[in-house]
Parts: C-alpha cells; sequence; structure tokens
C-alpha cells in the first residue's frame, strides 16, 4: 500500500473539506485528483516538502504522514479567507 493510501487511512478528510466550525471549504480539489496526484512525488520519511496553493490544507495533511517527524511540510496561499483559518 503507498504511503498516500495509509495516510487516507489517517488523515480526517471531511475536516478539511467540511469543519463542523466554518462549513464547507471553497475552492477545494477532488480528493481523488489530490491522491492521485501525491502518489506521483515519491515522498519519503524525513523530506521536506513545500506546497504552493494550499485551498483546503487536505494535501497538505495527508504529505505530513509519509515525511513523519523527521520531516517537515510548508503549505502556503495567498486566499486570506483560507488563510485565516486555524486547523
Amino acid at each position: 500500500m503507498s504511503a498516500v493510501a495509509l495516510a487516507t487511512e489517517t488523515v480526517p478528510e471531511r475536516h478539511y473539506t467540511h469543519h463542523e466550525g466554518r462549513g464547507a471549504t471553497p475552492h477545494r480539489s477532488n480528493p481523488a485528483a489530490i491522491h492521485r496526484e501525491l502518489s506521483t512525488p515519491g515522498v519519503e520519511v524525513g523530506m521536506n516538502v513545500v506546497e504552493f496553493c494550499t485551498r483546503s490544507g487536505y494535501s497538505a495533511g495527508l504529505l505530513a504522514e509519509p515525511v513523519g517527524p523527521t520531516g517537515q511540510v510548508t503549505s502556503l496561499d495567498i486566499d486570506t479567507y483560507l488563510t485565516r483559518w486555524d486547523s
């Protein structure tokens, strides 16, 4: 099983796509497309990864799993509606 497939079992997609405190997340990508795209780069334990155009943050949550505690994910977006939310 791929690292992304394993991450989808532990990262709560609904937290990113429809959070109880803030409602549905606008400007989000299809989760199936995110899974497919994240399977390509070969992210491994200990890597430092930067992601641009974060949108919901779901892909950053998925990336955090395979890089593990020794890696780091930095996720950036410029949409003020999205960036003002706390996870």
